[in-house]
């Protein structure tokens, strides 16, 4: 699928809407990829022919190019040098598959992250499970930026829910 034309944020938005109707139930977890070769392709093939879901893909996604030419402290967005983002987008329909494809996606993302150092995108991460340490490794060296931001705009930490840095204030 090529998604590089422009086009309005609401069809942005919504483009993949016939994929995920409403209803499903749904666990994701990403890594960013350190390179695309045959091991981790041939691992990718091994770990989709196990989904316990028909629904769940494996998506791979290309960076790099605009993205990797703006400097790492330019933004708080980090690790702008990666290539490839992996994301386990576990979906399913019924409640009582939830402890089978959650438990699978945890196992594919542990296993996959021999290809990767280990950083994921924060939009595909799961639970936050990995708690404190998740928000700290996504953006990088950018994370003490986010909390020089957070003590002037939030030190009272009302803006807190979804991934919060807190203030140190």
């Amino acid at each position: 699928m090529d998604l590089s034309g422009i086009q309005p944020y609401t069809a942005a938005q919504s483009d993949f809407d016939a994929f995920f109707p409403e209803g499903l139930l749904y666990y994701w977890k990403s890594l960013y990829l350190d390179h695309l070769d045959d091991e981790t392709i041939d691992a990718m093939v091994v770990h989709a022919e196990d989904r316990p879901s028909p629904r769940t893909p494996l998506v791979v996604r290309h960076l790099g190019g605009a993205i990797s030419r703006v400097p790492e402290d330019a933004t708080v967005y980090g690790n702008r040098a990666a290539m490839f983002n992996l994301s386990i987008d576990s979906t399913w329909e019924d409640q009582i598959q939830s402890e089978r494809n959650i438990a699978w996606t945890r196992e594919v993302w542990t296993k996959m992250r021999r290809f990767s150092g280990g950083v994921i995108y924060l939009n595909f991460a799961g639970f936050l499970e990995q708690g404190e340490k998740l928000l700290h490794e996504a953006p990088g060296a950018n994370y003490e930026r986010l909390v020089k931001v957070k003590n002037k705009y939030d030190p009272t930490n009302l803006v807190r829910l979804n991934h919060n840095i807190k203030p140190t204030l």
